[in-house]
């Protein structure tokens, strides 16, 4: 289950904090895909509205954790991925095609890292 959605004031902004916990790649992305696509939503709703009507987007930060999982981004070709579908299972990997640039990527637990927040500019 995700948390709730925890704001952070922060001058005239609002970060969105939300902390995902440990969960699947797929369902983490899923989930950043559904958030991104709610403030294009929303942005969009907001170019025929007068000013005093626009509803604020704020930011959003999602922190989580997965198992070891290899992406293979727009670049990137399966044949690079020396790992067999068993050799996947072995090391309790995932693997997964996305739609982002580059071309593979091992994540493994307890890596950080930060996406684009979709909700600036």
């Amino acid at each position: 289950m995700i948390a709730p959605a925890i704001p952070i004031p922060r001058s005239m902004n609002t970060v969105i904090f939300r902390e995902l916990g440990l969960i699947d790649y797929k369902e983490a992305w899923d989930y950043q895909e559904q958030v991104f696509n709610e403030i294009v939503a929303q942005k969009t709703a907001n170019r025929d509205l007068a000013d005093t009507d626009k509803k604020q987007t704020g930011n959003v930060l999602l922190f989580c954790e997965h198992p070891h999982v290899y992406t293979l981004g727009k670049s990137g070709e399966e044949q690079h991925l020396l790992l067999t579908e068993e050799g996947l299972k072995a090391h309790a990997a995932t693997f997964y095609k996305i739609n982002r640039g580059g071309r593979h990527y091992l994540s493994r637990p307890r890596a950080t890292g930060r996406l684009p927040d979709p909700g600036s500019g």
